[in-house]
Protein backbone atom coordinates (compact mmCIF):
# COMPACT_ATOMS: atom_id res chain seq x y z
CA UNK A 1 0.00 0.00 0.00
CA UNK A 2 1.11 3.52 -0.83
CA UNK A 3 0.63 5.83 2.17
CA UNK A 4 0.62 8.99 0.04
CA UNK A 5 -2.06 7.51 -2.22
CA UNK A 6 -4.17 6.58 0.80
CA UNK A 7 -3.82 10.12 2.18
CA UNK A 8 -4.89 11.54 -1.18
CA UNK A 9 -7.94 9.25 -1.31
CA UNK A 10 -8.69 9.22 2.43
CA UNK A 11 -12.50 9.31 2.08
CA UNK A 12 -12.46 6.60 -0.57
CA UNK A 13 -10.14 4.47 1.58
CA UNK A 14 -12.40 4.84 4.64
CA UNK A 15 -15.45 3.98 2.51
CA UNK A 16 -13.68 0.82 1.33
CA UNK A 17 -12.60 -0.11 4.89
CA UNK A 18 -16.25 0.11 5.95
CA UNK A 19 -17.29 -2.39 3.25
CA UNK A 20 -18.13 -0.01 0.40
CA UNK A 21 -17.19 -0.58 -3.24
CA UNK A 22 -14.58 1.51 -5.03
CA UNK A 23 -14.33 2.15 -8.78
CA UNK A 24 -10.86 2.35 -10.26
CA UNK A 25 -9.65 4.01 -13.44
CA UNK A 26 -6.17 3.16 -14.72
CA UNK A 27 -4.67 5.65 -17.17
CA UNK A 28 -7.39 6.32 -19.76
CA UNK A 29 -9.24 3.01 -19.34
CA UNK A 30 -12.89 2.71 -18.31
CA UNK A 31 -13.97 2.84 -14.68
CA UNK A 32 -13.96 -0.70 -13.21
CA UNK A 33 -15.17 -2.28 -10.01
CA UNK A 34 -12.15 -4.20 -8.76
CA UNK A 35 -10.13 -4.81 -5.63
CA UNK A 36 -8.15 -1.66 -4.76
CA UNK A 37 -4.54 -2.41 -3.90
CA UNK A 38 -3.92 1.26 -3.09
CA UNK A 39 -0.70 1.34 -5.04
CA UNK A 40 0.53 2.20 -8.50
CA UNK A 41 0.71 5.29 -10.70
CA UNK A 42 -1.93 6.96 -12.87
CA UNK A 43 -4.80 5.36 -10.94
CA UNK A 44 -7.94 7.19 -9.85
CA UNK A 45 -10.38 5.98 -7.20
CA UNK A 46 -14.00 7.01 -6.57
CA UNK A 47 -16.70 5.88 -4.18
CA UNK A 48 -19.26 3.60 -5.85
CA UNK A 49 -22.54 4.88 -4.39
CA UNK A 50 -25.77 6.32 -5.79
CA UNK A 51 -23.87 9.48 -6.85
CA UNK A 52 -21.18 7.57 -8.77
CA UNK A 53 -22.08 9.12 -12.17
CA UNK A 54 -21.54 12.58 -10.69
CA UNK A 55 -18.25 11.47 -9.13
CA UNK A 56 -17.05 10.16 -12.51
CA UNK A 57 -18.05 13.42 -14.19
CA UNK A 58 -16.14 15.49 -11.62
CA UNK A 59 -12.95 13.46 -12.08
CA UNK A 60 -13.28 13.88 -15.85
CA UNK A 61 -13.59 17.67 -15.58
CA UNK A 62 -17.34 18.26 -15.80
CA UNK A 63 -19.29 20.64 -13.57
CA UNK A 64 -22.11 19.47 -11.33
CA UNK A 65 -25.15 21.70 -10.96
CA UNK A 66 -27.68 21.89 -8.15
CA UNK A 67 -31.36 22.80 -8.28
CA UNK A 68 -32.94 23.34 -4.85
CA UNK A 69 -36.46 22.95 -6.28
CA UNK A 70 -36.97 20.00 -8.57
CA UNK A 71 -40.49 21.19 -9.42
CA UNK A 72 -39.10 23.98 -11.61
CA UNK A 73 -36.04 23.02 -13.64
CA UNK A 74 -35.14 26.51 -14.80
CA UNK A 75 -32.62 27.27 -12.07
CA UNK A 76 -29.40 25.26 -11.96
CA UNK A 77 -26.42 26.60 -10.00
CA UNK A 78 -22.85 25.46 -10.60
CA UNK A 79 -21.29 23.74 -7.59
CA UNK A 80 -17.67 23.65 -6.52
CA UNK A 81 -17.23 19.99 -5.65
CA UNK A 82 -14.61 17.30 -5.76
CA UNK A 83 -15.34 13.64 -6.45
CA UNK A 84 -15.07 12.69 -2.76
CA UNK A 85 -17.36 15.42 -1.44
CA UNK A 86 -20.65 14.61 0.24
CA UNK A 87 -23.80 14.93 -1.85
CA UNK A 88 -26.33 16.01 0.77
CA UNK A 89 -29.53 15.99 -1.29
CA UNK A 90 -31.56 13.61 -3.44
CA UNK A 91 -30.22 12.57 -6.84
CA UNK A 92 -32.93 14.59 -8.60
CA UNK A 93 -31.44 17.82 -7.22
CA UNK A 94 -28.18 17.31 -9.17
CA UNK A 95 -27.21 17.10 -12.79
CA UNK A 96 -24.08 17.12 -14.93
CA UNK A 97 -23.87 20.54 -16.58
CA UNK A 98 -24.83 20.15 -20.25
CA UNK A 99 -22.22 21.11 -22.82
CA UNK A 100 -22.81 24.41 -24.53
CA UNK A 101 -23.90 23.88 -28.14
CA UNK A 102 -21.42 24.97 -30.77
CA UNK A 103 -24.03 27.19 -32.45
CA UNK A 104 -27.08 29.06 -31.25
CA UNK A 105 -29.71 31.28 -32.87
CA UNK A 106 -28.31 34.74 -33.50
CA UNK A 107 -24.72 33.61 -34.14
CA UNK A 108 -22.96 34.72 -37.29
CA UNK A 109 -21.42 31.95 -39.34
CA UNK A 110 -19.25 31.49 -42.42
CA UNK A 111 -19.60 28.44 -44.64
CA UNK A 112 -18.96 27.07 -48.08
CA UNK A 113 -15.95 27.66 -50.27
CA UNK A 114 -16.07 31.42 -49.96
CA UNK A 115 -15.01 33.01 -46.68
CA UNK A 116 -17.20 35.97 -47.67
CA UNK A 117 -20.36 33.92 -47.12
CA UNK A 118 -21.65 35.38 -43.88
CA UNK A 119 -25.12 34.67 -42.50
CA UNK A 120 -26.92 34.88 -39.18
CA UNK A 121 -28.31 31.66 -37.69
CA UNK A 122 -32.12 31.56 -37.43
CA UNK A 123 -32.36 28.24 -35.58
CA UNK A 124 -30.48 25.04 -34.78
CA UNK A 125 -31.79 21.69 -35.98
CA UNK A 126 -32.14 18.59 -33.81
CA UNK A 127 -28.57 17.51 -34.59
CA UNK A 128 -27.09 20.88 -33.60
CA UNK A 129 -26.48 22.19 -37.13
CA UNK A 130 -27.36 25.82 -37.97
CA UNK A 131 -30.08 26.93 -40.39
CA UNK A 132 -30.07 30.46 -41.82
CA UNK A 133 -33.70 30.86 -42.90
CA UNK A 134 -37.08 29.30 -42.35
CA UNK A 135 -36.69 27.21 -45.51
CA UNK A 136 -32.95 26.50 -45.50
CA UNK A 137 -31.47 23.10 -44.90
CA UNK A 138 -28.85 22.60 -42.24
CA UNK A 139 -25.34 23.83 -42.94
CA UNK A 140 -22.84 21.13 -42.03
CA UNK A 141 -19.63 23.00 -42.89
CA UNK A 142 -20.43 26.09 -40.83
CA UNK A 143 -17.86 27.84 -38.67
CA UNK A 144 -18.47 30.61 -36.17
CA UNK A 145 -17.55 34.02 -37.55
CA UNK A 146 -14.50 35.54 -35.93
CA UNK A 147 -13.60 39.19 -36.50
CA UNK A 148 -10.29 39.86 -38.14
CA UNK A 149 -7.83 42.57 -37.14
CA UNK A 150 -9.12 46.01 -38.20
CA UNK A 151 -12.39 44.57 -39.52
CA UNK A 152 -15.31 46.99 -39.05
CA UNK A 153 -17.72 45.59 -36.48
CA UNK A 154 -20.67 46.62 -34.35
CA UNK A 155 -19.90 46.58 -30.63
CA UNK A 156 -22.52 46.73 -27.87
CA UNK A 157 -23.49 45.64 -24.39
CA UNK A 158 -26.43 43.24 -23.96
CA UNK A 159 -27.94 45.42 -21.22
CA UNK A 160 -28.08 48.46 -23.52
CA UNK A 161 -29.19 47.28 -26.95
CA UNK A 162 -30.02 50.81 -28.08
CA UNK A 163 -26.32 51.78 -28.23
CA UNK A 164 -24.23 50.19 -30.97
CA UNK A 165 -20.76 51.45 -31.80
CA UNK A 166 -19.11 51.02 -35.18
CA UNK A 167 -15.38 50.44 -34.69
CA UNK A 168 -12.51 48.37 -35.99
CA UNK A 169 -11.84 45.08 -34.23
CA UNK A 170 -8.67 44.32 -32.32
CA UNK A 171 -8.89 40.90 -33.94
CA UNK A 172 -10.34 38.92 -31.05
CA UNK A 173 -13.89 40.25 -30.94
CA UNK A 174 -13.05 43.19 -28.73
CA UNK A 175 -12.23 46.81 -29.31
CA UNK A 176 -10.29 48.63 -26.66
CA UNK A 177 -11.25 52.10 -27.86
CA UNK A 178 -11.51 54.47 -24.89
CA UNK A 179 -10.27 51.65 -22.65
CA UNK A 180 -13.53 49.70 -22.91
CA UNK A 181 -13.77 45.99 -23.79
CA UNK A 182 -17.14 45.24 -25.34
CA UNK A 183 -19.15 42.14 -24.45
CA UNK A 184 -20.77 41.64 -27.87
CA UNK A 185 -19.39 41.99 -31.35
CA UNK A 186 -21.18 41.46 -34.67
CA UNK A 187 -20.00 41.87 -38.25
CA UNK A 188 -20.90 45.15 -39.92
CA UNK A 189 -22.55 44.23 -43.22
CA UNK A 190 -23.66 47.71 -44.27
CA UNK A 191 -21.77 50.29 -46.32
CA UNK A 192 -19.25 52.37 -44.47
CA UNK A 193 -19.63 56.15 -44.78
CA UNK A 194 -17.06 57.98 -46.90
CA UNK A 195 -15.38 59.67 -43.93
CA UNK A 196 -15.11 58.16 -40.46
CA UNK A 197 -13.88 60.20 -37.54
CA UNK A 198 -12.52 58.71 -34.30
Amino acid sequence: MNKELIKKYKKEFEWWLNGGNILIKRNNDEWKLEYPYWSGDNIKYIIDDEYVEFRKALVEGSTIQYNPQTITHDRWDDLTLSANDEFGCKLSHYRIKPEEPEFKAGDWITFGLSEDTLEQVVRIDADGFPEISENSSRIEDAELWKPQLNEWCLFYEPKNLSCYYLMQSSGNGTSSKNGHNWTCCEPFIGTLPGVIHD
